[in-house]
């Protein structure tokens, strides 16, 4: 009996360890579907982050297209300011001219003031002189019509008569 209670007893273990191999079978079943899940779960968050990391790649793209636009812009404003600067610097330069043209002006106006004030005065003098030189010329043309009427009565033979 002890061949058949230790066969007995080896098909109880057969039949446990059989049963133990089912039963780690499920387990390793169950495993693998609780893994295949896992991994599901996980191929889905991949491809969830591989989205966000695509979409996250897009906006920047577009963001560093908007930060070259404005750098662009910049560049473009800053030229345009340094061409302002440029033409306020000749601007200044451009007045600094006039305002120097201006003076020359003003002095050359006030010294034609200065000469009209002469010019005036010299007016002013030949004016008298002129007067002066037609009152003269009135006595002269008297004293020549004396002349010529002593010299009109002495070819005639009259004496000259005197001047009371």
């Amino acid at each position: 009996m002890a061949d058949e209670d230790r066969l007995s007893r080896m098909e109880e273990i057969v039949a446990s360890l059989l049963q133990a191999a089912r039963e780690q079978n499920q387990f390793n079943q169950q495993r693998d579907r609780q893994l295949d899940s896992l991994l599901q779960e996980r191929d889905r968050q991949l491809d969830s982050l591989l989205q966000v990391a695509r979409e996250h790649n897009q906006v920047l793209r577009q963001h560093n297209e908007r930060f070259n636009e404005h750098a662009e812009a910049l560049r473009a404003t800053d030229e345009r300011l340094a061409a302002l600067v440029e033409l306020a610097r000749r601007h200044d330069e451009r007045m600094d001219e006039l305002r120097e043209a201006q003076a020359n002006s003003e002095r050359k106006i006030a010294a034609l003031a200065d000469a009209q004030i002469h010019t005036e005065e010299a007016i002013a003098n030949l004016t008298r002189q002129i007067a002066e030189l037609t009152a003269q010329q009135g006595h002269t043309d008297q004293r020549l019509d004396a002349l010529i009427d002593i010299v009109r009565e002495s070819r005639e033979g009259k004496p000259p008569q005197e001047e009371s």
